[in-house]
């Protein structure tokens, strides 16, 4: 820590002049230079008649590192208080609302009448779709068993008979042997 100190010509019997210098980077108030500077001339006082630099200069410096402690101590105070106060938030939103046997009653009697109105319209839903939507040929065929037997129901007025035997192919299945024979007939 600088200091000014600018004897006098019957020190030790006189104080000196003294001052102590901060740099404005330092963190110290107009109050703290001055406590330093009180408690630099109060030493000063206590040791007229003996050498008192050194020992101005050390309850400075003491006084300085004491202030610098306590400044700190401040700042990490309001750190932790700060950070305390997040963490409550923080854990805040994980507590719910309390409930009380009659509360959630209360709750679980509204939450079944919705559901159940929520039910009531997708199943409404699903007959509307139901009743719209066309069936397919099998679901057609599990529905009605006659449909399996005959469908010469759906037959109407004017509609021409098929005869299945005019798609048929007469197909005649060789024999491997029987190529290799004719082609062994034609080669000789």
């Amino acid at each position: 820590m600088p200091s000014h100190v600018a004897f006098t010509d019957t020190y030790p019997d006189k104080l000196p002049e003294f001052k102590v210098l901060t740099d404005d980077a330092e963190e110290l108030t107009r109050e703290d230079r001055v406590k330093l500077n009180e408690v630099a001339q109060q030493t000063a006082e206590e040791s007229l008649g003996m050498a008192m630099v050194f020992s101005m200069a050390s309850v400075v410096k003491e006084m300085f590192d004491l202030i610098l402690i306590e400044k700190a101590a401040a700042k990490q105070a309001a750190d932790d208080a700060r950070l305390a106060k997040e963490m409550e938030l923080e854990q805040a939103k994980f507590v719910g609302t309390r409930v009380a046997p009659e509360s959630f009653m209360a709750w679980k009697a509204k939450f079944d009448a919705e559901m159940a109105e929520i039910q009531r319209a997708q199943n409404s839903q699903k007959r509307n779709v139901e009743k719209n939507k066309k069936l397919t040929g099998r679901q057609m065929f599990e529905k009605d068993k006659s449909l399996a037997r005959s469908d010469a129901n759906f037959m109407e007025e004017g509609d021409t008979a098929v005869d299945a035997s005019l798609f048929e192919r007469v197909v005649s299945i060789r024999d491997d042997s029987d190529t290799s024979d004719r082609g062994s007939d034609a080669e000789e």
